[in-house]
This record gives C-alpha cells, sequence and structure tokens, in this order.
C-alpha cells in the first residue's frame, strides 16, 4: 500500500513489540488490545508536526500485536506514534521517550533498531556485599559512570541504578493496546539515553560491580498487566544487560506483596537468575538468591 510523500507498506512478522530496523525499511509492532482501527503516526523530530499516517493492517499475531513495515524510511528523520480508534498513544514498548507539545500526553517516541545481543554473564546471581545506590539526576550517565572509582575504593560489591526507567518519572496516560508506557525505556537527558544507560551498565560490569535495578516504579502496575511487566524485566536483563532487580518493601502497596512476588516468580529467568530485595541495614546487598526467596 502507499501513503503519503511516496511511503510504502506492507504488514510485519510481530517478532517483538516496538520497532526493528530492516534492510529496507522500519517494522512498527504494536499491542492492538481491544483496538478496532490503528494507524501508525510519523512526526518531525524536531517540530513534532505530523508527516504522514499509515494504517496497520489488522491482521493478529501472537500476543494480540499488530505489525507494519514502512518501506525507503530513514529511522534518523522521523519519530512516531500511534492512532488507536481515534485517539493518539505513545508506543508501550517505546526504548526512548522524548517530549514534545504536539505529541499523545506530550511525548513522541524514537525509532530503535530493536533486540541487542545480550551482554555476556547478565542476569548471573548478585554478590552478597556492601551496595550503593545511585540516582540518575542532572548529570545523566556519565556523572554515574565518574563515581566508579568510588565505589570501587569503598568496597562496593554491587550498584543500585534508581531513577532508571521513564515511568519513574512522569505517570504517563495508557499507550497502545492499553498498556503501561515507559517500562522499557530509560530515562535521562539526551536524545539518545538508552544507549548511555547500556554504556554506563557496560562499564560498572566491567569494573567488576554488580548491577541493580531499582523497580520501586513497577509496583504501581495494575495486577493484570504483571505479564508485560515480566516482558519489561527481562528486556532489562537481556538487552540492558542488569544483574539483579532491587524493590523495596516499602515501594509496594498494602495487599500487593503476594501479588508482585508472583510476577517474578512466574518467569523462569527472573525467578531463576534475578536477585530480588532491599538493602539490609548494614548497608549489604541482602539479594543473593532466586527473586521470591
Amino acid at each position: 500500500m502507499a501513503g503519503e510523500e511516496g511511503l510504502r507498506s506492507r504488514p510485519g512478522i510481530a517478532s517483538f513489540g516496538g520497532t526493528r530496523l530492516l534492510a529496507g525499511g522500519v517494522e512498527f509492532t504494536v499491542p492492538a488490545g481491544v483496538a478496532r482501527q490503528t494507524s501508525l503516526v510519523l512526526v518531525d523530530p524536531d517540530e513534532g508536526r505530523w508527516l504522514t499516517e499509515v494504517p496497520v493492517p489488522d491482521v493478529g499475531h501472537d500476543g494480540g500485536l499488530l505489525s507494519v513495515v514502512v518501506l525507503g524510511l530513514d529511522p534518523d528523520l522521523v519519530d512516531y506514534h500511534y492512532v488507536q480508534d481515534g485517539r493518539a498513544v505513545l508506543d508501550p514498548y517505546a526504548r526512548v521517550l522524548l517530549r514534545s507539545l504536539n505529541g499523545p500526553d506530550g511525548w513522541r517516541c524514537r525509532i530503535t533498531p530493536g533486540r541487542a545481543p545480550a551482554l555476556p554473564g547478565a542476569g548471573a546471581l548478585v554478590p552478597d556485599g556492601p551496595v550503593a545506590t545511585a540516582a540518575l539526576g542532572a548529570g545523566g550517565y556519565r556523572a554515574l559512570a565518574d563515581r566508579i572509582p568510588e565505589f570501587l575504593r569503598d568496597g562496593v560489591r554491587a550498584v543500585v541504578l534508581a531513577g532508571v526507567l521513564a515511568i519513574d518519572h512522569h505517570h504517563f496516560a495508557p499507550g497502545a493496546g492499553g498498556l503501561p508506557v515507559g517500562l522499557f525505556a530509560a530515562a535521562g537527558p539526551g536524545n539518545r539515553p538508552d544507549g548511555e544507560c547500556r554504556a554506563l551498565i557496560r562499564h560498572l560490569r566491567d569494573a567488576g560491580l554488580a548491577v541493580l535495578l531499582d523497580i520501586s516504579s513497577v509496583a504501581r502496575i495494575a495486577e493484570g498487566d504483571g505479564w508485560f511487566l515480566r516482558e519489561a524485566l527481562r528486556w532489562w536483563v537481556h538487552d540492558y544487560g542488569v544483574d539483579g532487580l532491587q524493590l523495596p518493601d516499602s515501594a509496594v502497596p498494602a495487599g500487593r506483596e503476594r501479588d508482585m512476588a508472583e510476577v517474578l516468580r512466574s518467569d523462569r529467568l527472573l525467578a531463576d537468575r534475578m536477585s530480588l530485595g532491599a538493602p539490609r541495614d548494614d548497608g549489604r546487598t541482602g539479594a543473593t538468591g532466586p527473586a521470591g526467596r
């Protein structure tokens, strides 16, 4: 099918949610939810104005995903969001979210390559020992990387990265398919915080430090979206290379403790290879066993 400005499109294969760079274009895969009609909106990355709207074929794939490939598209020249049943929505699988005056909820999504190779050894059990918390601030990921010598001097064995999820900083409106937005995306200044986040995690692990991800914000995810939360956490293990998860008891709403534990325990990767727990009073990780122990 042909779109505006000469763009052509064809149905995709929906291998995974989000975007994927192909030899001849870009594949966009989005959850349908209960929407009867879905279209992809390509926007100007500088001005945020709509450039063109591409219908997404109503061909369902596993997991209720829809997919379209836009041929001949330069991913550096456009950003995107979706429209479902007349409502502009963000991509819940988006890896990068940027501010946009004309975008849904004041945001737009950036096209990213897709799945990256897993870092060797990612997801290994976190060693017991002193732990330090590093919160993302105005200095960005580079400022956190500059603290590595300090961590090594203090004998730290693991670093908890806090404020790294986009959902840590903004309560996004439900995205396409009614799913939560900001679980897959790295927060931070600049146009490619995902790459800067990966670089920081790589530097920490190269220095012999285990990396835990603070997931306090996920405690507010609705119970029915637990499967999507598991997908996102697996993404942080596989694509970003974190070694463990940190969910302080104080972050879990009363009555949701069992539900949150079950979300992790029901996934083999998260249960067997990820560590979960708040630092103990002595400043050590206290997180050397599988999630849920």
